[in-house]
């Protein structure tokens, strides 16, 4: 992954440095936020909160993520009214829940898209429509908070760990440029939507420790937490009893153009 990104940075460096204020290429970089709908994990989160609230464990019920917040890169080469970009896709959210004990569990969900490409082109009033395609890696990072404020990862908890996922998606974008001294500064807004078939997806699965050896320890996300809880090793194998892959993802992006006469 890191010489991948180095390539992905020699690229942009290279193309931007030959082309400066150049209509044929230009980068553009910016701040993002929006949201991921992901309801398979949505069902690890309600049967999460309706285990611990008849438990009694929990005093405050884990939430849906945050919105997403990161940055977004992109390099397009452009010939007359069509375009070509790659880019990179970076975010990142949270969610909690609150223990009786007071402890608290913590989820951190980062997406990477190290592969962002596609194809536009520029309609007669000076938008830009986008057809794309990403390919990258989700983690859904958890821990266990203790009432001192340390933050674990580790084998204390059963269900502490990362959990990976690779996306593969397809989107619609549209971006378009503000006016007057903003003009090198635009507006993005893009629908991601799954390219894995339902019913192919891959679950999240933990691979930092053996966890298939230790009894009770989660190597997946189950979507019924409480059934899982019960009898670990009774729980149905199937992917569409786990947390799955089949995300969609709504963002807004602010983009400054680097090296545009425009």
């Amino acid at each position: 992954m890191r010489k991948f990104k180095l390539i992905y940075l020699s690229f942009f460096v290279s193309i931007s440095l030959f082309s400066q204020n150049s209509d044929f290429f230009n980068i553009s970089i910016g701040p993002s936020t929006g949201y991921n709908f992901h309801s398979s994990f949505n069902e690890f989160r309600k049967t999460y909160n309706d285990f611990g609230v008849s438990n009694g464990t929990i005093s405050k019920k884990m939430s849906v993520f945050s919105p997403n917040y990161g940055f977004l890169v992109i390099g397009r080469i452009k010939l007359n009214q069509f375009s070509f970009f790659i880019g990179y896709n970076y975010s990142q959210a949270f969610t909690s829940s609150d223990l009786n004990s007071g402890s608290s569990r913590k989820f951190r969900r980062i997406t990477r898209i190290p592969f962002y490409t596609g194809v536009g082109i520029k309609t007669k009033k000076g938008a830009q429509i986008d057809l794309t395609a990403s390919f990258g890696r989700v983690e859904l990072l958890t821990g266990y908070k203790y009432s001192d404020g340390e933050l674990s990862y580790g084998q204390d908890s059963k269900l502490n760990g990362s959990y990976t996922s690779f996306i593969g998606m397809i989107g619609i974008a549209y971006e378009k440029n503000l006016y007057g001294k903003l003009k090198k500064f635009k507006i993005r807004t893009e629908i991601l939507l799954p390219l894995i078939p339902k019913g192919s997806s891959n679950k999240f699965t933990d691979w930092s420790w053996p966890r298939k050896t230790l009894y009770g320890y989660f190597t997946e996300l189950p979507t019924d937490y409480g059934l899982y809880k019960q009898s670990p090793l009774d729980y149905p194998v199937e992917s569409s009893n786990y947390v799955n892959n089949r995300i969609r993802i709504f963002q807004l992006s602010l983009l400054y153009t680097l090296n545009s006469k425009n």
